[in-house]
């Protein structure tokens, strides 16, 4: 439910947006669609979002990959940062604009580089 609420945001700040309904979906359309960026719940069936992130990491170093979760415990958000994500986000106080915010500034940092 989150993700189509994110992504009406995203659409509406100009973005194409795919969604994934499980883990290896998503793994599966972000190696082969080759998005711009990527959105990562930490839930997720068939795959959890630490094992989405690490496959898609050890492939497409420099993707950004914006995660969020309702676990927003420390030790999550630490290993998700060390195993490659952009940002990490709490799901219970994040807003659509502030997702699509911070798509707009990982994309501009990365055509910046």
């Amino acid at each position: 439910m989150a993700a189509k609420v994110y992504g009406h945001y995203l659409r509406k700040a100009g973005y194409g947006v795919l969604l994934a309904a499980d883990g290896p979906t998503g793994v599966q359309k972000t190696l082969q669609l080759r998005p711009d960026g990527v959105l990562l719940d930490v839930m997720l069936p068939g795959m959890n979002g630490s094992e989405v992130l690490k496959e898609i990491r050890a492939k497409k170093p420099n993707l950004p990959i914006v995660v969020y979760t309702n676990g927003f415990v420390p030790l999550l958000v630490e290993e998700m940062l060390a195993a490659g994500a952009t940002n990490v986000f709490n799901k219970s106080n994040l807003t659509g604009q502030e997702v699509a915010h911070a798509f707009e500034k990982v994309l501009r940092h990365k055509e910046a580089a």
